[in-house]
């Protein structure tokens, strides 16, 4: 004859594979993507760069290649924020969360 704790031990095995089971296939009912293959930008995507300055100086003596210099780090500056906000954008695009159009134009 089996005792109490038999039978409960047996429910409770069953109980615990079922629960395992309903957690394992859960995922698969999900109308959105899986997000198991997709990488999280960088986590430096999230902090704001200084913009580059430029030095007064350089107006003053009207420094063609301090000028020069200037526009080549302002523009760098832009295109490496830019390629953040793209790099964050396909990242929830991916996941499924509804975003404006990550593609420039």
């Amino acid at each position: 004859m089996k005792t109490p704790n038999a039978r409960r031990s047996r429910r409770s095995l069953m109980l615990v594979c079922l629960i395992g089971s309903a957690l394992v296939l859960a995922p698969s009912c999900s109308d959105r993507p899986a997000s198991a293959g997709l990488k999280a930008p960088p986590a430096a995507d999230l902090v704001v760069e200084v913009e580059p300055q430029l030095d007064m100086n350089a107006v003053l003596n009207d420094s063609a290649a301090a000028l020069d210099d200037y526009d080549t780090a302002h523009a760098s500056w832009g295109r490496r924020g830019w390629d953040k906000v793209a790099r964050i954008c396909r990242f929830f695009r991916d996941l499924g969360v509804p975003t404006p159009d990550c593609d420039p134009r």
